[in-house]
């Protein structure tokens, strides 16, 4: 699987802060913290608060989510990246 150029121009900025594994990391926990919200949002958006606090804590303590979070790779983006896709439809 390619990773989409949007995510190489991230880390590029991130090697700025130096070439270790934090600046790696930073970028996919970034926008895992950042989907959060999102579900809260989408969950508002289509059915009321309480669907979106339940959404946005599922995701919260998801394994999934979190391993991804925590990993250099872009799947967080992708899903940060649908999620906002979804909210403005």
């Amino acid at each position: 699987m390619l990773n989409p150029p949007l995510f190489y121009t991230f880390e590029h900025f991130m090697l700025v802060f130096g070439h270790n594994e934090f600046a790696m990391r930073f970028v996919p926990a970034v926008f895992g913290t950042l989907t959060i919200p999102l579900f809260y949002l989408i969950g508002k958006e289509f059915c009321n608060d309480t669907t979106g606090i339940i959404a946005a804590a599922l995701l919260t303590v998801s394994s999934f989510h979190v391993y991804f979070s925590q990993i250099a790779r872009t799947y967080t983006l992708f899903l940060f990246v649908f999620s906002l896709a979804l909210l403005f439809f």
